[in-house]
């Protein structure tokens, strides 16, 4: 299945909040399910979750990752496989 990922940054490369929301940024990833997808862009970003990947349904989650000091969150949701 498809996944689009919303890659929503909460802070700066110093570890500070952000004082304006930058747009956030896109992913598609295929992966068998939702945490799956979370998991695959984690490791592409070479970053570490900061707690369990938080489920709404069976097809969105939301993670929030640590890559140095830059926070920033997952929000996956099921897309099209077509």
């Amino acid at each position: 299945m498809r996944y689009a990922i919303q890659h929503i940054f909460l802070t700066d490369n110093e570890g500070k909040p952000l004082s304006e929301r930058k747009l956030p940024s896109h992913h598609l990833v295929e992966a068998v399910e939702v945490d799956g997808a979370i998991s695959a862009l984690v490791a592409t970003q070479n970053a570490a979750f900061m707690g369990p990947i938080q489920h709404f349904s069976s097809s969105r989650a939301q993670a929030i990752a640590l890559r140095d000091r830059t926070v920033f969150v997952l929000d996956a949701v099921a897309g099209s496989d077509a």
